[in-house]
């Protein structure tokens, strides 16, 4: 399963998932182009929070007129969806559930939303407009919703028995010198690498700097405060990395504004902080197994953060081990990689 967003781009082109029209982007979705309109697209509808309607423009209309209740909402329209491999699919009730775990994961459980199942493609897919405004009056704010987003794919893949195919929630850092030195000597990834791996969705779901803490040192993972600058650091006791190598979306200040207060000020509060567990290994193969094994193992790795990679993102996961070469051209060699050609998007 794959999560994408609709919405305005960014300032790096990226989608947000954002946007000012309910009615306009529902007729899109239900009846498609003015131009070319599609009467056979859409496949099922279904409703949250919206009592006693059964048709789409009103459901617009409705969510209007309690969004326009709320000035700050400027964008009162968040606009995500789901998509399976054509190998792959559920019936109505059950994308209802997947939908719903989806929605309570974000934090929009409780919110005004239409869901809208499209049956134009040779893969099943929704779309989910949703109210940012709650029934207390309150915007919701998209913070981290690419983690949260995949966080729940992934119970979704495992209940239902999907294809695991999850997108990427943000474009990769790159490396910086001192991880390519580290890491072939340690024959272990990046620890911003493993950091992403093993823990995204713990930043994406702490509830405050305690809970992320207590999260991260089961993992063997510690936070220190960055001395030369506001953000973070996290270290697995021999080595450091700052949080936004991890991924662009976690920083200090962004984390205290989610928290409520900056992590200096919570560390005064809670000078001792949680014991740090010996960091997680398990997933990782010796360099003494077969080749194929390593080369599975990395496509896993590859396969819980992208739904497509390129022959670059392999090399980039594999090269701190010493035969990476042969790695990568196992793990290509695998029936489990499809070559989509280089215009595939």
């Amino acid at each position: 399963m794959i999560g994408f967003k609709g919405g305005s781009p960014s300032r790096r082109g990226a989608r947000t998932g954002l946007g000012k029209d309910f009615a306009g982007l529902v007729a899109y979705l239900t009846r498609g182009s003015k131009i070319d309109p599609d009467p056979h697209r859409v496949a099922w509808i279904s409703y949250r929070n919206l009592d006693g309607v059964a048709e789409p423009e009103p459901a617009a209309q409705i969510m209007r007129a309690c969004a326009g209740e709320q000035p700050r909402a400027a964008k009162p329209v968040y606009h995500f969806g789901l998509s399976l491999p054509t190998s792959d699919h559920l019936d109505p009730e059950q994308w209802n559930q997947a939908i719903d775990q989806v929605l309570v994961r974000l934090g929009l459980g409780g919110h005004q939303a239409l869901v809208v199942a499209h049956g134009d493609t040779d893969h099943e897919h929704v779309h989910v407009v949703v109210n940012r405004v709650g029934e207390d009056g309150r915007p919701w704010y998209p913070d981290y919703d690419n983690l949260k987003v995949l966080a729940a794919i992934r119970d979704i893949e495992i209940e239902f028995g999907l294809t695991r195919d999850i997108a990427r929630a943000a474009p990769v850092p790159e490396l910086t010198a001192s991880a390519y030195r580290q890491a072939p000597a340690a024959g272990h990834p990046p620890l911003a690498d493993r950091v992403r791996d093993q823990a995204a969705a713990d930043f994406a779901e702490a509830t405050d700097w305690s809970d992320l803490e207590a999260r991260l040192a089961a993992r063997g993972f510690g936070l220190r405060a960055a001395t030369r600058h506001a953000g973070l650091l996290i270290t697995d006791g021999s080595r450091l990395a700052a949080l936004s190598r991890v991924d662009p979306a976690i920083s200090g200040p962004r984390l205290a504004r989610r928290f409520g207060e900056t992590f200096d000020d919570y560390r005064r509060a809670h000078p001792e902080p949680p014991a740090v567990q010996e960091p997680e290994r398990a997933t990782m193969l010796e360099p003494g197994a077969s080749l194929e094994d390593r080369a599975a193992e990395l496509l896993d790795r590859l396969t819980r953060t992208c739904a497509t990679f390129t022959e670059a993102d392999l090399h980039r996961a594999a090269f701190y081990q010493a035969d990476s070469l042969d790695l990568v051209r196992t793990a290509l060699r695998s029936d489990r990689v499809l070559d989509l050609g280089a215009g595939a998007g």
